[in-house]
């Protein structure tokens, strides 16, 4: 019915560890960063320099894993694919047929439409997800078989009870 080709970049890679893999990293930096921060200045404006220490640190630390850490789990994830292929750069192939099948050079993957819970339509590559941080990258434009515009209809029929994030882009 569908057969989905890309070869996976960077951008892709980092528009996925954003928004899909490290979201509730950057919500709980976005959080205890600024909350650790006026911690540390009330500590400051007591004279407790333990607070200031203990909560400045913690408001550091997660405010710097919350702007490094999707460029980290994105570099991690280029390297291991490369480590897999050999240095090389694979076309992935992804089939909707009875059942979801996913070959990337010599790896190969199959997937029952029931187990996605979760499809995220983002700018450079959509997320079919299925477990916590598992999930099938497809290049919006990659689509060589079936209609590109039919493809979100069809996998929302599939896939009923899956939660959707965002629209597909045109």
């Amino acid at each position: 019915m569908f057969e989905n080709r890309y070869v996976g970049d960077y951008g892709m890679m980092r528009e996925y560890t954003n928004r899909v893999l490290c979201r509730k990293i950057q919500v709980m930096g976005a959080v205890i960063g600024p909350l650790g921060g006026m911690m540390a200045v009330a500590g400051g404006f007591r004279g407790d320099m333990l607070s200031l220490g203990v909560f400045g640190c913690a408001a550091f630390v997660a405010a710097f894993t919350a702007l490094i850490g999707p460029w980290m789990v994105a570099r991690q994830l280029m390297e291991s694919d490369r480590r897999i292929h050999g240095g090389k750069r694979v076309e992935t192939v992804t089939r909707f047929d009875a059942r979801i099948s996913l070959a990337e050079g010599d790896f190969s993957l199959t997937v029952d439409y029931g187990q996605i819970e979760r499809i995220y339509f983002l700018q450079r590559g959509w997320a079919l997800m299925f477990g916590k941080n598992n999930g099938l990258l497809l290049g919006p434009d990659g689509f060589v078989q079936g209609d590109k515009g039919a493809f979100p209809a069809f996998i929302r029929e599939r896939c009923p009870k899956a939660i959707v994030y965002g629209a597909p882009n045109p």
